[in-house]
């Protein structure tokens, strides 16, 4: 039973969003024919002194809603599977 505690709490735990500035966005666009162009961002974030980097996921601009965007300054959150320390 124990084990199966501390794997539940794993789990939880990388589900749990931390609140980070995102300090830096590089913004990469490829032409996707019909679908439009497909776009994905690199962001930089950093939360009580320590930087993550961030990759979303991609997305095609003519099938696409709602967009995100993503401004340097900006407050996010992130769940910690999606966050890779930075040296």
């Amino acid at each position: 039973m124990p084990m199966i505690t501390s794997v539940l709490l794993a789990h939880l735990a990388l589900n749990t969003p931390l609140q980070a500035r995102i300090v830096s966005v590089d913004r990469h666009e490829a032409f996707a024919g019909k679908l439009g162009h497909r776009v994905s961002f690199d962001l930089v974030v950093e939360s009580d002194g320590v930087r993550y980097r961030v990759h979303t996921g991609r997305y095609h601009t003519n099938v696409a809603g709602k967009v995100p965007t993503f401004s340097i300054g900006d407050n996010a959150s992130f769940p910690m599977c999606q966050l890779k320390k930075m040296p």
